[in-house]
């Protein structure tokens, strides 16, 4: 498999008509509901400040290091042992806080969500399709390439029979999880950022909270989809990342993780603790011992460079 340019090149991104955004009402709440996420979110305006997260994000607790990672060589990252600050800093890259939020106008941005046109996953949607139709169309010559029959049961439980079930991990919003769940899925997913898991729980999505630095306990089922997009750059030691989110994973899940392509210094002014190369993704995700089995590298217009891999438990 080539993974240094995209199998199947790039897809066309087709959107469906707009509809009405949904209200508080509809979900039989009112704002009261909601008075201990208001003060997370006035503690979270509080830490913003006028500084848009520059004092987090930038903080002296935050190390620059370098380490030698085989087999991809020297990599500069920023490290902390302060959980709470990487906690901030990750929770400051959600769903985007005015220097006025309210608690209101927050939910109606997560409300608002559910029917926004994101050229960046319908891209991941259509091109996902179109990958597992074409492998589908030639998995006969796929598993010919595999020499070990438990790699071959995984494949076939992976892309023969797939399951219905799309879990994203690092959600921030349920936009793609509404997009989803618009195509007959059973949805769910998680994210480090408790205001907005906990906002959206209360709406009714089956999320939770996690930290892909040291949550291990995922529950996901052979067949089915689990998305992983721009949230392994954001931490320290992505392959560690990686194996604690498939450690767990029974054979034939498949994972389609996603990373900005940002050599150098990671940029904190997205809240970037680690810089991937080009060819890092696939390493990290073979030595968290799944089995790679497509590539691409395109982005949407707007978008940074990219490369997603998509990849089956065994």
């Amino acid at each position: 498999m080539n993974f240094k340019e995209s199998v199947f090149g790039s897809t066309k991104c087709s959107v469906n008509p707009s509809q009405k955004i949904p209200k508080l009402s509809d979900f039989d709440l009112d704002i009261s509901s909601f008075s201990k996420e208001k003060a997370l979110l006035e503690s979270l305006v509080d830490i913003k400040s006028q500084d848009n997260w520059s004092s987090v994000r930038n903080s002296g607790e935050l190390e620059l290091r370098q380490k030698i990672i085989e087999p991809i060589g020297a990599r500069n990252f920023y490290y902390s042992e302060n959980r709470d600050l990487i906690r901030t800093i990750q929770m400051s890259r959600g769903t985007s806080i005015d220097d006025n939020e309210s608690i209101e106008s927050y939910i109606d941005k997560i409300l608002a969500s559910y029917v926004q046109i994101n050229s960046a996953n319908i891209l991941r949607i259509n091109e996902l399709q179109a990958t597992l139709a074409k492998i589908q169309e030639n998995f006969s010559n796929l598993i010919q390439l595999v020499e070990k029959e438990s790699e071959q049961k995984a494949l076939k439980s992976a892309l023969v029979n797939a399951k219905f079930d799309y879990y994203e991990i690092g959600f921030r919003c349920p936009s793609l999880l509404s997009d989803y769940k618009k195509l007959g899925y059973e949805v769910s997913g998680c994210d480090i950022n408790t205001l907005n898991v906990n906002i959206c729980k209360k709406l009714g999505w089956n999320v939770f909270e996690k930290d892909i630095m040291h949550d291990t306990n995922y529950e996901f089922s052979p067949g089915s989809l689990v998305g992983c997009y721009q949230v392994l750059g954001n931490v320290s030691d992505p392959c560690t990342a990686i194996k604690n989110i498939v450690k767990n994973a029974p054979p034939g899940v498949k994972f389609h993780f996603e990373v900005a392509i940002e050599p150098g210094v990671p940029n904190l002014r997205y809240c970037r603790m680690f810089p991937f190369e080009p060819g890092d993704l696939k390493e990290f995700i073979t030595l968290a011992g799944l089995i790679p089995i497509s590539f691409s590298n395109v982005h949407h217009p707007e978008g940074p460079p990219v490369e997603r891999i998509l990849a089956v438990s065994k």
